[in-house]
C-alpha cells in the first residue's frame, strides 16, 4: 500500500495508509452495527443476505462481509439495500451508525 501524504479538510496531512485504516475500521463498525440490527429484527441473517444481495448466494456474501479479517467490502449501493431490507431510510441509518461510531471513538 502506498504511503502517499494527502491533505485533510483542516490543513493537516495524513499518510494514505492511516486514512485507509480509518475507513476500514468504520466499514467494520458499520457491518457490526448492521449485524446487530438484523439480530434485533424479524429477519434471519440468511434472509437478510438474500434481500440485500438479491441472489441465492446472498447468505454466503453477507457471511463473508461479517467475517473478521474479511476480504469482501461493501458498496454504497449494498449499504442502501441493507437499509431497505431493515425498513430504515438510508440517511437515517447512516446518521445513526455515524453517531454510534463517534460515541465509541471510531470517528472523531
Amino acid at each position: 500500500m502506498s504511503t502517499e501524504i494527502i491533505p485533510t479538510s483542516v490543513g493537516e496531512t495524513l499518510l494514505y495508509t492511516e486514512v485507509m485504516k480509518k475507513a476500514e475500521q468504520f466499514e467494520q463498525f458499520f457491518v457490526e452495527a448492521i449485524e446487530a440490527r438484523v439480530e434485533s429484527s424479524s429477519l434471519s441473517h440468511s434472509e437478510f443476505g438474500r434481500r440485500v444481495f438479491e441472489s441465492d448466494s446472498g447468505p454466503r456474501l453477507w457471511r463473508a462481509a461479517r467475517e473478521q479479517g474479511r476480504k469482501r467490502g461493501l458498496s454504497v449501493g449494498e449499504a442502501y439495500l441493507m437499509a431497505e431490507a431493515l425498513g430504515i431510510e438510508f440517511p437515517a441509518l447512516i446518521w445513526e451508525i455515524v453517531q454510534e461510531a463517534k460515541h465509541k471513538g471510531i470517528l472523531t
